[in-house]
């Protein structure tokens, strides 16, 4: 996702909104698009990756996440993908979310009872209430996180 559509990525499909495309990329890796969305989720789902879009899917994508293979860095704590019910106040700009340290950020009723799951940059998964979202969006290491959100 951080590399250009030219070289294979997805970059510009993802900062246009277009979040199934991260998903696309990576069909061969997934039995089904089902798995995309999220059990507690009332969106439909779909068997087959020709009829996959934003509106089968559960998840965003951390627009500045970066790979990088310093395990101790900052950058492993970004947002990669999460739960898809996050909200700032603001509307969003093509799908992209930006949430600021100083913001009131938080999960809404949507899914999972204003509580989500978020998997960092490093490989691990937390499932966290609002007050923790905060903290955990403080140790990103960046001003503004921007997620792109089907």
């Amino acid at each position: 996702m951080e590399l250009s559509t030219n070289n294979g990525g997805t970059r510009e499909w993802l900062m246009q909104g277009k979040v199934s495309e991260v998903f696309l990329v990576m069909s061969n890796e997934f039995n089904t698009p089902r798995i995309l969305v999220c059990p507690a989720d009332s969106r439909t789902w779909v068997t087959n990756w020709s009829q996959f879009n934003n509106q089968h899917l559960s998840y965003f994508v951390g627009v500045d996440a970066r790979y990088n293979t310093n395990f101790s860095d900052a950058s492993m704590s970004r947002f990669l993908f999460g739960d898809r019910n996050l909200t700032n106040g603001s509307d969003t700009d093509k799908n992209i979310l930006q949430l600021t340290a100083n913001q009131t950020v938080k999960w809404t009723e949507e899914l999972h009872n204003s509580r989500g799951n978020i998997c960092l940059a490093n490989g691990s998964v937390l499932k966290l209430n609002n007050s923790d979202l905060r903290t955990s969006l403080q140790s990103t290491g960046i001003a503004t996180n921007r997620l792109a959100i089907p």
